[in-house]
């Protein structure tokens, strides 16, 4: 989604004091590559974050093909940039989620 319509979606959340819920799809890029892209939205009050490996295409195949996946570091490459926005500026607590409709889609997972 371009930055322009996710602006309008932050008005229109803003009007009625609304949680917005960025859910990100990598694809082809990285978590790390995503996260720190949305900064300026993920460190407003009311925004919090959702990481989805359904369309992370590690190989370069087509988002869609096959089912995606995150590695631990991914996961933990989103923990820690959350981790350093709230050392670096006071924010309040919020949620992040991760969606995985089965441990297949995170390797490394013990980690």
């Amino acid at each position: 989604m371009p930055f322009h319509q996710v602006d309008t979606i932050m008005d229109w959340a803003k009007q009625i004091n609304a949680l917005v819920f960025v859910d990100i799809q990598v694809g082809h890029s990285t978590v790390r590559e995503e996260v720190t892209a949305l900064e300026k939205y993920l460190q407003l009050p009311n925004v919090h974050l959702g990481i989805d490996p359904e369309f992370s295409m590690k190989n370069g195949e087509r988002p869609g093909s096959k089912i995606g996946t995150f590695s631990s570091d991914d996961i933990n490459d989103a923990i820690d940039i959350l981790a350093n926005w709230f050392i670096k500026i006071i924010l309040l607590p919020r949620y992040w989620w991760y969606i995985a409709l089965h441990r297949g889609m995170v390797t490394g997972y013990e980690k």
